[in-house]
């Protein structure tokens, strides 16, 4: 399977004229699926409710192995992480060192979390930004419930996935919990979702959730290679119902939890802190213009009980 996320390869998100930095809030109300129209794939929704895209938003290729023709110039997403077959062997990135790597035990204890040091509803446009990719045929908006994303085709003319990621304006995570609520809308059967922390020089640790297959994966991304770490079906995800995804992170290891239940382990993930990004991926033909969509809310940070200081979570 290709990579999800390649931040080297950068797809520009245009700008919509005359729209203020941070647009409001949509009316706050409950939405649902079978209500949900998909606009025309050239130019975003303008309904009441669901406003248009407002400034540039980050959107970077999940190219992986054998993608490497997207060449659009970006916005603001900083170099692409990714996360490679080996862990590193570094020593953080100057906000504490992790711990020495730990001989292999065979056991996974979870480690306990510290107050939450942030947490935001996703209401607005602070932590992640709203706007769309070249050619419209995937963007991001503000509705009632949260920050939703849409994909009804490529980012990019010379790209052969459907997708669309946006990295969390001024979050990292060395040590901790990066958690958040998120609901399939429209497209459940071909709609995957995914969350990277620790976005640190071209490397990515990932996890994937497919609600309709009930399959999570955990893997991590160097440059572009995907190297698979864990891997779970039969999993209960009810695509159109809120699910709570979390990657938990502590020196070399990570933790998968799905509804606050650790589902999935590794030991071998690189340490330094980095970003935090998340996106969506539509499968099947890339060339139909079917619309699969999630809703983010709640993001919730959280520090490791009694870890460094250096190394817990930060907000914006």
């Amino acid at each position: 399977m290709r990579a999800a996320v390649a931040l080297g390869l950068a797809v520009a998100l245009i700008a919509v004229p005359g729209m203020p930095p941070a647009a409001p809030p949509a009316i706050a109300q409950e939405e649902k699926p079978e209500e949900e129209t998909a606009p025309p794939p050239s130019q975003p929704s303008t309904q009441q409710g669901e406003p248009k895209p407002s400034g540039p938003a980050p959107a970077f290729s999940p190219s992986g192995p054998g993608t490497g023709s997207g060449s659009g110039p970006g916005t603001g997403t900083g170099t692409a992480p990714g996360s490679g077959s080996a862990p590193s062997t570094g020593t953080g990135t100057g906000a504490g060192a992790p711990a020495p790597r730990p001989a292999a035990s065979g056991t996974s204890a979870l480690p306990p979390l510290g107050a939450p040091v942030y947490e935001n509803a996703l209401k607005d446009e602070k932590v992640f930004k709203a706007g769309y990719c070249f050619g419209r045929k995937a963007f991001t908006h503000y509705v009632g419930e949260g920050f939703k994303m849409r994909v009804m085709g490529p980012c990019h003319l010379l790209l052969d996935e459907a997708w669309i990621t946006v990295e969390a304006n001024g979050v990292t995570v060395g040590d901790g919990e990066v958690a958040l609520d998120f609901k399939i809308v429209d497209g459940a059967e071909r709609a995957k979702v995914g969350l990277y922390v620790r976005g640190h020089q071209e490397r990515l640790i990932g996890a994937h959730v497919h609600p309709t297959r009930g399959e999570v994966s955990l893997f991590t991304l160097a440059g572009g290679t995907q190297t698979d770490l864990g891997y779970r079906n039969n999993v209960v995800v009810p695509p159109y119902e809120w699910t709570r995804l979390a990657l938990r992170v502590s020196g070399y290891d990570t933790w998968l939890l799905v509804n606050d239940e650790p589902l999935l382990h590794t030991r071998e993930v690189h340490a330094d802190a980095g970003k935090v990004i998340i996106e969506l991926i539509r499968e099947g033909d890339v060339e139909d213009e079917a619309e699969s969509a999630v809703v983010f809310r709640d993001l919730t940070l959280s520090p490791l009980e009694g870890g460094e200081p250096d190394r817990a979570p930060k907000g914006p």
